[in-house]
């Protein structure tokens, strides 16, 4: 899909709004890069900004001002330990190996301050991102860090708010699934070792599907670790052989 990397709000997301999903669909299958397994569950997004409001000043006459910035290191201390938190809470779904278990938050992904080196900071701003296991209930997480921002502000008497830039939900398919199963006895067939099926450490299109009740899973050829980068690349025979597990996996589901 066009905006797979950044919501899905004008692509899948589209076409599930649109109605153009049918949730009688047999199954779904997104050529994600899975390296030989199939992700039948994927985590869900949140994707905050935070924005602390100061005073300008001068710095020949810095004790006039507010200081955004230091603010915000403040605000971001208890988002520090929430993240510790988070990592420590594991999923129940497999996952692949070297792949950390627990929920990933990245603090100050993308971060601002300041006019210049001479004026006190009157603004500043961090972003706060995570990858939820598909056990977290996504809004009540917000609803967390939303207190965490606004209470630790408080103490310090900072002006601070709270924007929600992405809020999506994960996905899973039971792994006995018969469309699950399914599709673990084709990629056999075709590669000669069952796949592992296991939980996909980012997000996924799949989301949009299993929302509706489609069995919906992440297969395709290429590794993980290298896409999305300046090394890239799926080798050409990983591309036939995927080609025909979705065949085979169509005539399957379809008789």
């Amino acid at each position: 899909m066009c905006d797979e990397e950044t919501g899905s709000v004008a692509g899948a997301g589209h076409l599930r709004r649109a109605g153009l999903i049918d949730p009688g669909a047999v199954a779904m299958l997104t050529a994600e890069p899975s390296g030989g397994s199939i992700g039948n569950a994927a985590r869900g997004a949140v994707t905050l900004r935070v924005d602390v409001r100061g005073r300008e000043a001068h710095v020949g006459q810095a004790d006039r001002g507010v200081n955004a910035f230091q603010h915000m290191l403040h605000i971001a201390r208890p988002v520090e330990e929430y993240a510790a938190e988070m990592a420590a809470r594991h999923t129940r779904f497999p996952i692949a190996a070297g792949d950390a278990p627990g929920s990933m938050v990245v603090l100050g992904g993308s971060a601002g301050s300041g006019a210049n080196f001479n004026i006190v900071p009157g603004s500043a701003w961090f972003t706060l991102d995570g990858r939820y296991n598909p056990e977290e209930d996504l809004e009540r997480e917000v609803d967390r860090l939303t207190a965490l921002v606004h209470d630790a502000a408080a103490v310090i008497g900072a002006d601070a708010s709270v924007e929600v830039a992405q809020l999506q939900r994960p996905a899973s398919t039971d792994a006995t699934h018969p469309a699950a199963t399914a599709l673990g006895r084709v990629v056999h067939e075709v590669e000669g070792t069952p796949p592992p099926v296991e939980m996909c450490a980012g997000i996924l299109e799949t989301r949009w599907y299993s929302q509706l009740g489609i069995p919906a899973f992440g297969y395709g050829p290429g590794r993980l670790e290298v896409s999305h980068g300046p090394a890239e690349y799926v080798e050409e025979a990983a591309l036939h052989r995927c080609a025909a597990v979705y065949a085979r996996y169509a005539r399957e589901m379809l008789g």
